[in-house]
């Protein structure tokens, strides 16, 4: 649930946040978790440890931070090349969140083939699991809704969730590949370090990308193509809200200029 409220927050700026797109999402993150479930469960039939299992949620913690990397490169991409949302949608969201939502979708069978030990309390065991994992989903909710992704933003989020897959992952196996997850541990926190850094920098060269409780934002600066002067724009879901010139104080788009007629038409009016 985490995964899939930041996916909004990663689509907001480039396809919006319409019924389009959250129908897309929903029904890809559904439809991949769904094909984990029934991979999980073959997987299980055929060889279940917990080795394994730490394996698959070390993917998935890949799959999280190479989503982080390529994910503004492909959506700039089908932005530009698909005018069909709906499925410039669909592609973003198999591409960016499927590979992930999989991997996922498998640990929840194989966690209860893990264990099971006895048909007598099988059903206590299956129950007991995906009541966790449901109380687990609804805790995961309202944390990262109500203060993770206003407190930390989308990038270092997406961050915090492989981080903490591949701590999960240690903690299962410690003795399995450690060396190897650590060095990627390793990686994916200097690369936290640096995307702190860019986004630093993009704030000194006039590119600003803030998460708030209520949407992405971009402010950034574009040179109005009718006066050649360099514009400030704040940009909300895939659409300019506001704009300013830097240098005066005139007004840059066109309907904001009638404001003026009330005050043409009535001299002595006041605001209220």
């Amino acid at each position: 649930m985490v995964f899939e409220l930041v996916g909004s927050r990663v689509l907001g700026p480039y396809f919006g946040t319409s019924i389009f797109v959250w129908t897309g999402l929903i029904g890809v993150i559904l439809g991949s978790l769904s094909l984990g479930y029934y991979l999980g469960g073959k997987m299980a039939d055929k060889k279940a440890n917990a080795n394994l299992l730490a394996v698959i949620i070390f993917l998935s913690a890949v799959s999280i931070g190479l989503t982080l990397f390529i994910k503004d490169f492909l959506l700039i991409f089908l932005q530009t090349n698909i005018s069909d949302i709906r499925m410039s949608s669909i592609l973003a969201c198999l591409i960016l969140f499927s590979p992930a939502s999989i991997l996922l979708g498998i640990v929840s069978p194989y966690a209860v083939k893990l264990r099971l030990s006895s048909l007598n309390t099988s059903g206590s065991i299956v129950g007991n699991l995906y009541a966790v994992s449901t109380a687990g989903s609804i805790f995961g909710t309202f944390l990262s809704g109500f203060y993770l992704i206003p407190s930390y933003g989308t990038n270092k989020l997406l961050i915090i969730l492989a981080t903490t897959l591949i701590v999960i992952s240690l903690l299962i196996s410690a003795k399995q590949l450690v060396k190897i997850r650590l060095s990627i541990f390793v990686a994916m926190i200097l690369s936290w370090l640096v995307l702190n850094r860019l986004t630093y920098s993009n704030e000194k060269n006039g590119v600003v990308d803030i998460d708030t409780a209520y949407n992405r934002v971009w402010i950034y600066s574009h040179i109005d193509p009718k006066t050649n002067k360099i514009v400030r724009l704040m940009g909300i879901n895939n659409e300019n809200h506001s704009s300013m010139f830097l240098d005066s104080d005139e007004l840059v788009n066109d309907y904001t200029k009638y404001y003026h007629l009330a005050k043409h038409f009535n001299p002595e009016f006041k605001k209220h």
